[in-house]
């Protein structure tokens, strides 16, 4: 979707399964953590990625992983997103984040 709004309302309405949020860390309207929060309300057990600018080992990093999601540099290539979608689909819930490769 184009905004947070988009998406959260996409996800009251669709009634199929919704298996994985990718965002933004660092979004101009909301927080990507704060936002995970909003949409795991709604689709409990959502996984995530979040996407990030910042360094690894960085305070944004060590939030991640307390929530629950996973990490993904940017800039990344389409393998790395490949990658990072099989492993937290297909991973259980609770699981470190991810180094690039």
């Amino acid at each position: 979707s184009s905004s947070p709004a988009d998406a959260e309302g996409f996800a009251r309405v669709h009634q199929g399964k919704i298996d994985l949020l990718v965002t933004d860390l660092a979004t101009p309207r909301v927080r990507g953590r704060a936002f995970l929060r909003v949409m795991q309300a709604i689709r409990p057990g959502l996984k995530s990625i979040f996407v990030s600018r910042q360094g690894y080992g960085s305070l944004a990093e060590r939030r991640v992983f307390e929530s629950g999601g996973r990490l993904l540099h940017l800039p990344f290539t389409p393998e790395e997103l490949a990658h990072a979608l099989r492993r937290v689909i297909e991973a259980p819930r609770e699981q470190k984040p991810f180094a690039k490769k």
